[in-house]
């Protein structure tokens, strides 16, 4: 009886325990298919960060808010980080972040947030990261540079310390530094796009080569160390790895000057130009960095970055120097200087200006045609417009030599005229108050303002970011 007992207790006791695994299993069915899923999909990466402020800090950066699940929704959490150095962002840990940021509005939502505490002195670089609910991180954002005071404004040269030296001013005179700050000579200076300059130092002694500097002054490195050297004229190419220039050699049998590259590290250095006939210089770089356009024999010639292919683009008995090549457009400006106004100048004290010939033609040397008389052109950031020196003033005009349009009257001598990034303003140097300083103006001539502000000789200015001519050091005599 006992044992009949214990039996059904089993019996009982396993229908009640397959009872309850087949409840569990129906439970755990229903979850599994209408209980909600785990949310693994990451905010959309921004990719529209930008700087919308750039002439002083603090720093305002702008950004169209992502989702939550890619572009639905609304993101909970921002990190913005930032460095002096890119690579530093992608090493997401270690870039310093700010504090504060603001809470992600819906997708779509035009964001702005401002960061202070930034040296007007140096370099920033931006990123953002955006957090959802479920905790999931999006990609990196596209990495957006701060343009401070000293790496947004404009290079030139001055004699104020006793020696040139390369100064930096912002566009509106309220920031002014001294970069170079040694005892030798420091002229023509050009800029990168990531806010590098490279110039011309006699430092080393008694030689000039080629040295670059951070914006700020605090890097700085010399390029080339060559005895009996001479360069002038350096120009990065537009992804900044290269610089070209030229070299003159002075020598007892015969005095020499050839075409050069070098990369921004001092490697690669290399003498494009090395043949038969001595001079060949005014390198600048087409707009895609393909190719150099420089001047043989007083003709226009261009060359593949790497030397190679040489091919003229003019035939013309006058003398042709500085050109320039149009950003984006596949155009050269040039000047031509004609042999009576060049016998006026080898004469002593004897000058006249507006004699030069400013000409435009396509990058294969076709559709050749003069567009004014002038001394000093740049092109505008976009190519459509020409500043240019014509006599004793600066005037505006077409690509194509229409609509001229005179910007300075004043009796004194303006000339050297450089374009801003965006194309909103003109620097130029002055003589008007006694000695040379540089201003700054809208690009329809209004708002002059002196940015130099010093007895000493200011010139040579170059506009950060800007496919400007990099005239030789010397001011007018």
């Amino acid at each position: 009886m006992a044992l009949r007992l214990e039996v059904s207790f089993m019996k009982s006791t396993f229908r009640i325990l397959v009872f309850s695994f087949s409840i569990l299993t129906f439970i755990c069915g229903c979850e599994k298919s209408t209980g909600p899923k785990k949310d693994t999909t990451p905010p959309a990466a921004i990719t529209d960060l930008r700087i919308v402020t750039d002439t002083e800090t603090p720093v305002t950066l702008a950004w169209t808010a992502p989702g939550d699940d890619g572009k639905k929704g609304s993101a909970v959490l921002y990190s913005i980080r930032y460095s002096t150095e890119t690579a530093v962002l992608y090493e997401w840990h270690f870039a310093s972040e700010v504090v504060d940021e603001p809470a992600p509005h819906p997708a779509g939502t035009a964001e702005e947030f401002v960061v202070g505490d930034l040296s007007p002195d140096s370099n920033y670089y931006f990123a953002i990261k955006s957090q959802d609910d479920a905790g999931n991180w999006s990609p990196l954002s596209n990495v957006a540079f701060s343009v401070p005071v000293a790496a947004g404004g404009i290079a030139f040269v001055s004699d104020r310390d006793g020696n040139l030296e390369i100064y930096v001013v912002s566009s509106e005179g309220s920031y002014l530094k001294n970069i170079t700050q040694n005892e030798g000579d420091d002229w023509d200076p050009a800029w990168s796009w990531d806010r590098r300059i490279v110039f011309i130092s006699d430092r080393g002694g008694g030689y000039s080569d080629i040295w670059m500097s951070s914006a700020d002054g605090v890097y700085q490195g010399r390029l080339t160390s060559k005895s009996n050297w001479h360069c002038y004229h350096p120009v990065f190419s537009p992804n900044g790895y290269t610089i070209t220039f030229q070299v003159v050699r002075y020598s007892p049998s015969q005095d020499s000057c050839d075409v050069y590259i070098v990369n921004s590290d001092g490697t690669g250095l290399a003498n494009l130009t090395e043949n038969s006939n001595p001079w060949d210089f005014d390198p600048v770089w087409s707009s895609d960095g393909a190719k150099i356009v420089f001047i043989h024999n007083i003709e226009i010639y261009v060359m593949d970055s790497d030397g190679s292919d040489h091919n003229r683009l003019t035939y013309n008995d006058d003398p042709e120097f500085s050109p320039m090549s149009s950003p984006g457009e596949g155009k050269i400006l040039f000047l031509t200087l004609p042999y009576p106004t060049l016998v006026r100048d080898l004469l002593p004290g004897f000058r006249e200006y507006g004699d030069y010939q400013l000409s435009v033609m396509n990058s294969d040397g076709s559709d050749r045609m003069i567009l004014a008389s002038a001394a000093y052109a740049a092109w505008s950031p976009d190519g459509s417009r020409i500043a240019y020196e014509q006599g004793k003033d600066i005037y505006v005009m077409n690509s194509d030599g229409t609509s001229k349009q005179q910007l300075t009257t004043d009796p004194a001598c303006d000339g050297q005229p450089t374009w801003s990034p965006d194309g909103s303003k003109i620097a130029f140097v002055s003589d008007r108050e006694g000695n040379e300083e540089i201003y700054v103006m809208n690009a329809d001539g209004t708002n002059k303002i002196n940015v130099s502000n010093n007895p000493g000789r200011d010139f040579s200015p170059v506009w950060a970011a800007t496919p400007a001519p990099y005239w030789c050091y010397a001011w007018r005599n």
